[in-house]
């Protein structure tokens, strides 16, 4: 009798570690991130320091890129319902597709938060207002022609705009960029549509000046389109010889924008300008991070987190810049 209690003293011991082990994997918080695309400089940095922070608490992490495909997107959603993860970033490639993956996702309890595209339904908006990131890059880049052509005639500064319309959200914002022609020392010259990618904005560009080599700045939807103008602008026989009377706007930053933008003090580089949603990536991470903890634990918090639109030029980008 005694070996027999033994044994089963023995048995219940192995299987109540097992359920121990078991309920330990079970408890590590799964954290998923489903991107638009990563090939967008500001994307790939922000999923990179994601990635990084939900690790450094000890939580699981699982990134999807979609790569700009809705039906890709809606997929990689599936995907991590089934694998339950707890709580769902996402950076939506149509906003307007994704309601009813949202809800089945919600209906398992899992929480969700939409980061700058908002498609209606999710615990938690973390965003802005696209109308005013586009106003805001107005502001900076007027903010430099006034002074870069201070006695300049009223129309003589021409302006491009590239464009992004992939999501309701871009549109509202490339709407925006229009409005730079409030200013009357600029005529806009032209308007075109870019794929969201540097790659593709630098062969826009190309294109761009073979028909307008005069133009003076050049406005896009984001910096890492800039990035993408101002590759052609800085290359060996690019049609903008003088650069000094050249400039480049866009929104969203990364530590390369930001160096660009102190760069172009000097003409080493003629992106003068772009904006930032909220402040730098630290603090963009910090409040993703906040708001996952604060769904797991299951604290009541604001469904919508709208942040301020910060302008940056020559004059504070060196606050923005990592320390060396």
């Amino acid at each position: 009798m005694k070996k027999i209690f033994a044994t089963v003293l023995l048995l219940l011991l192995v299987v109540g570690l097992i359920g121990c082990e078991q309920e330990e994997e079970e408890t590590t918080p799964k954290i998923g991130f489903a991107i638009s695309y990563t090939s967008n400089a500001f994307f790939a940095a922000l999923a990179t320091n994601l990635e990084t922070a939900v690790l450094e608490l000890g939580y699981e992490f699982q990134l999807a890129v979609a790569d700009g495909s809705s039906a890709t997107q809606i997929q990689q959603i599936e995907n991590m319902i089934a694998q339950k993860v707890d709580v769902i970033v996402i950076m939506a490639v149509d906003p307007t597709s994704l309601s009813d993956v949202i809800t089945r996702a919600m209906d398992r309890d899992i929480k969700i938060i939409n980061f700058t595209t908002n498609p209606g339904v999710g615990d938690i908006y973390m965003g802005s207002d696209q109308t005013l990131i586009g106003n805001s890059v107005v502001e900076v880049a007027n903010k430099w022609i006034n002074s870069a052509f201070s006695s300049a005639a009223n129309g003589s500064v021409k302006v491009a705009i590239m464009e992004f319309k992939g999501t309701p959200e871009a549109v509202l914002r490339s709407q925006a960029l229009r409005s730079i022609t409030n200013n009357a020392k600029v005529t806009l010259v032209t308007t075109i549509e870019v794929t969201n990618t540097t790659a593709a904005a630098q062969a826009a560009a190309e294109n761009l000046f073979l028909t307008n080599p005069d133009l003076n700045v050049v406005l896009t939807y984001n910096s890492g389109m800039a990035l993408g103008v101002n590759a052609y602008v800085m290359a060996p026989g690019s049609a903008i010889t003088n650069k000094a009377t050249f400039g480049i706007f866009g929104s969203d930053t990364t530590t390369e924008v930001l160096q660009n933008i102190q760069q172009s003090a000097t003409n080493l580089s003629t992106i003068r300008g772009a904006t930032q949603l909220g402040g730098a990536m630290p603090v963009i991470i910090g409040k993703l991070v906040a708001h996952i903890e604060s769904l797991l634990s299951g604290e009541n918090i604001n469904a919508r987190d709208i942040s301020e639109v910060i302008k940056i030029d020559k004059d504070n980008v060196a606050s923005f810049l990592p320390a060396s």
